[in-house]
């Protein structure tokens, strides 16, 4: 799978790396009665030689022709030591054959979700809601290789009950003023064609980052009507917001980087990908949610994501304590009340915040009022049209 983005942050090879593992790896036990040193000389090669043959880490991933592996961008900091960490995500799962009784899980989850039965038989809902219908493959190992240069170390997770696994590395490389890609792949056995990578954005400890909303920020979903909303998720083909990409391409321009945090599942991250790259959007990294079409898990798109949301961003602030931040959101929903809480509890990180009026509520509406007492006037920005607005500096 190619990477989803065009981009202008800088490829960069890495001299060398530590991997660290996440699986922990058992140890062969010594054997110390003298009694057995002759015997533990003759054995311990053929012992040793078998502990390697096992080593997840030292073998190419078992990836069946059938099944698919998914990397999500990645993300890397640098750590106390002046290393690079540097994590990814990914998923391992087999897509569903296409047959009677995958149409009848397409049309019992189109039902589900309350479209119509027209809306099942569809191209684009069968192609966005494949990912739902999916056999997640669990206890799957997966060889992750961090950089592209010689002798590169790499890391094997083990995937989850949902298929899903992550992994870590310290990565010695350089620490420039800008954001650098640090390409991942899976690595294959000899022979298998099929390509499994991604790109790690390497965010140095000052600068400027965005966190940016998804719905009704840079995609029209008309998030408050829920039939509309899951017809511009499932049905419809997704509409940029106007004029959002070129307000994105001003703070791109200024070396930012980028996050974009959704409360959509990480079924949807290939399609909405796809969509923020055709659409001139920076690339950038990507939070989204875990859930399950085959558990109730999934009504859980409906509720209300500002909690979800604040989880998600804390972290990244607390992660880069010495760079600003720009988040960005609309009034649909709670992005306002998230956004202004966390600007309360990091006052000197986050610079601004933009809300897209999707709500007709101008800056003076009694609901910015109340949220943005104590604040700094300049703080919060709402607007309609992003190229009427300026953008802050890069500090």
């Amino acid at each position: 799978m190619r990477h989803l983005f065009s981009g202008d942050s800088v490829s960069l090879p890495v001299p060398s790396v530590n991997a660290i593992n996440v699986a922990q790896q058992e140890s062969v036990p010594a054997v110390r009665a003298p009694f057995f040193s002759m015997m533990t000389i003759m054995v311990w090669p053929i012992i040793l030689a078998s502990a390697l043959w096992i080593q997840p880490a030292e073998s190419p991933s078992a990836i069946k022709a059938d099944e698919r592996v998914v990397l999500f961008p990645g993300v890397g900091w640098v750590d106390a030591d002046g290393l690079w960490r540097v994590e990814v995500r990914g998923w391992v799962f087999e897509p569903e054959a296409d047959g009677l009784v995958r149409r009848a899980a397409l049309r019992s989850l189109a039902k589900s979700l309350g479209l119509e039965e027209a809306d099942a038989d569809s191209d684009r809902f069968r192609e966005r809601a494949a990912e739902f219908l999916v056999d997640c493959e669990r206890g799957k190992r997966v060889r992750l290789c961090f950089g592209d240069a010689p002798g590169v170390e790499c890391v094997s997770p083990e995937t989850d009950a949902g298929g899903h696994f992550a992994a870590a590395a310290a990565v010695a490389a350089p620490v420039g003023p800008g954001v650098a890609r640090l390409p991942v792949a899976v690595a294959l056995p000899e022979g298998d064609p099929r390509k499994f990578e991604c790109s790690a954005f390497l965010i140095p400890p000052e600068g400027l980052s965005v966190v940016s909303d998804i719905d009704d920020t840079i995609k029209v979903s008309n998030v408050r009507d829920r039939t509309a909303l899951l017809e511009n998720t499932f049905v419809k083909e997704f509409e940029a917001a106007p004029g959002m990409a070129a307000f994105y391409g001003r703070f791109r321009d200024q070396g930012a980087a980028f996050h974009y945090v959704s409360a959509s599942p990480w079924q949807l991250y290939v399609q909405l990908g796809g969509f923020a790259g055709r659409n001139g959007f920076p690339a950038g990294v990507w939070e989204m949610r875990r859930l399950r079409a085959k558990d109730r898990s999934i009504l859980e798109l409906f509720e209300d994501p500002a909690e979800y949301k604040k989880g998600v961003i804390e972290p990244i602030l607390q992660r880069w304590p010495r760079r600003k931040f720009v988040l960005i959101g609309d009034s649909g929903e709670k992005d306002p009340e998230a956004y202004l809480e966390l600007a309360r509890r990091f006052p000197t990180q986050i610079a601004r915040v933009y809300i897209r009026d999707v709500t007709d509520e101008d800056r003076e509406a009694p609901r910015y009022t109340a949220l943005t007492e104590g604040l700094p006037g300049e703080m919060l920005v709402v607007f309609k049209d992003p190229a009427s607005i300026p953008t802050v500096e890069t500090p």
